[in-house]
């Protein structure tokens, strides 16, 4: 049996010598766009992660100074540092309008208010001050500097704004004029803005109907909340109170501070 056979140029290529120039070249066109491909790819790539690492740097930094400033708060020395202790107390609803220190004035609220404010100011080492890089004008005989604690003062403007709620019975005499009247008051009252802003009181209190008509709202002091242990704080004061003869160069004068 006789086989056929298909001459070398007869044979017909899969792909026309036409089309298979245009494959050929495609494909040449191909190879020379790929690397610009790779490349752009590698630019994109390198953008990201310096984006990423500049995002991560400064998320670093934030988190780093955040850390810094809340160490440097934990370490700020006050000598109240090792008194210091937190308390639960229960507040009753007329807690704010039942008080020894509120009402007219009569000799139970003055004792009350005086023993508040039994210690005028404590006194603080040469070591303790420089912690604090404090300098104290008022010194002591023993080398101390005297010194008033925020919440002496506090109370102290408390007081006198009391008083000048009764102007009758409280009579504001001698000293510097422009210490007392407006001027004191309205340094009272930035005071104790401060000390608010400063240390917020964080608890909260239920809003209530003040009235069966509903037509205004108020506020109660009836609520849980964590005080410090004032207590505590008074009576190491009072292991650092100093008697007025012994600020240097003063014998049982009258010290007072604003």
């Amino acid at each position: 049996m006789a086989i056929s056979t298909i001459e070398e140029e007869d044979q017909e290529p899969f792909l026309g010598k036409e089309d298979s120039g245009n494959f050929q070249g495609a494909t040449y066109r191909r190879s020379l766009k790929t690397p610009w491909v790779l490349t752009k790819i590698s630019l994109l790539s390198i953008l990201i992660h310096i984006g990423l690492l500049v995002l991560w740097k400064s998320s670093w930094q934030q988190h780093s100074n955040t850390s810094f400033e809340r160490s440097q708060a934990s370490k700020f020395y006050s000598p109240f540092e090792n008194v210091i202790s937190k308390k639960i107390e229960n507040w009753e609803k007329d807690a704010w309008d039942n008080s020894i220190f509120l009402g007219e004035p009569s000799e139970e609220l003055d004792l009350a208010w005086d023993k508040l404010q039994a210690v005028e100011g404590i006194s603080v080492s040469p070591e303790e001050s420089a912690k604090v890089n404090l300098t104290s004008d008022i010194r002591l005989k023993n080398g101390d500097q005297a010194v008033v604690v925020g919440y002496f003062h506090n109370l102290h403007c408390l007081r006198y704004l009391y008083q000048g709620l009764h102007p009758e019975t409280y009579v504001r005499s001698g000293g510097d004029p422009s210490h007392g009247g407006l001027h004191h008051s309205y340094h009272c009252l930035e005071v104790l803005r401060r000390s608010v802003l400063c240390n917020p009181d964080l608890t909260l209190h239920a809003i209530h109907w003040q009235t069966e008509e509903k037509l205004g709202m108020t506020l109660r002091p009836e609520s849980t909340r964590q005080c410090v242990d004032f207590q505590a704080i008074y009576d190491f004061s009072m292991t650092r109170r100093f008697a007025r003869n012994m600020i240097v160069d003063v014998e049982d004068s009258v010290y007072d501070y604003q």
